[in-house]
């Protein structure tokens, strides 16, 4: 159970450096103001990498829910921790 109580908040954290980076390269797009067909596949790409960080972002906090809910990790935890 060790090593894999550190698999988790890894893909939380993978994911959310995926999601600061695609932030980072739309402002620097943003930044650039290019025109044209140019700016519409640009778009689209960035429209596209951000359903997919999305879809990521649903799964990890599908992930935090379960970790949330399991009677395993709660019981390890102070009281006003898990009391909602």
């Amino acid at each position: 159970m060790v090593g894999h109580a550190h698999r988790i908040p890894l893909e939380v954290v993978t994911s959310m450096l995926e999601m600061a980076d695609m932030a980072w390269t739309a402002l620097e797009h943003r930044r650039g103001g290019r025109a044209g067909d140019a700016e519409d596949d640009e778009a689209a790409q960035l429209r596209a990498e951000n359903l997919r960080l999305r879809g990521i972002l649903a799964d990890n906090v599908a992930i935090l829910q379960t970790i949330y809910d399991s009677p395993a990790l709660s019981s390890d935890c102070p009281p006003d921790v898990i009391s909602s």
